[in-house]
């Protein structure tokens, strides 16, 4: 077994991922997920772009989802797109992320709160307001 053809391979799996993750934009549109607050089409979409790596290309689409359509499981997602690090998940210096963290709070999303309580209440904090935290 050489080493070109495990890069081939590799190279073909790629392309078999994008592939598979444009065909979930392809069957599914982005307007009628986003227009029509399909939010089982949306959760799919995410996913396979979380599993193959690609989560930073599906930021536009959180944004617009939570947005328009104040859908908190999209608010999370915006969240742990900006700010997610392999050292420090938990780390949030973008505004935008700490907003929409705050936000998904708010909304009673568990994810969020889990990580709100570890954020703020664990280490004796006052938990911010989200438009406190982007309004400023």
């Amino acid at each position: 077994m050489s080493c070109g053809k495990n890069n081939n391979s590799s190279v073909k799996n790629s392309n078999l991922n994008e592939k598979k993750i444009n065909n979930i934009i392809d069957e599914v549109s982005i307007e009628h997920i986003i227009l029509e607050n399909d939010t089982t089409a949306y959760n799919k979409a995410f996913k396979e772009y979380v599993i193959n790596k690609k989560q930073k290309q599906f930021l536009y689409y959180a944004i617009l989802m939570a947005e328009k359509n104040n859908y908190k499981s999209a608010y999370q997602d915006i969240s742990s797109i900006l700010e997610f690090t392999e050292d420090d998940p938990l780390k949030y210096d973008s505004k935008l992320s700490l907003y929409s963290l705050l936000k998904a709070y708010e909304m009673d999303n568990k994810i969020a709160a889990e990580s709100v309580k570890y954020i703020y209440t664990d280490k004796g904090k006052k938990i911010p307001k989200s438009s406190s935290v982007y309004c400023k």
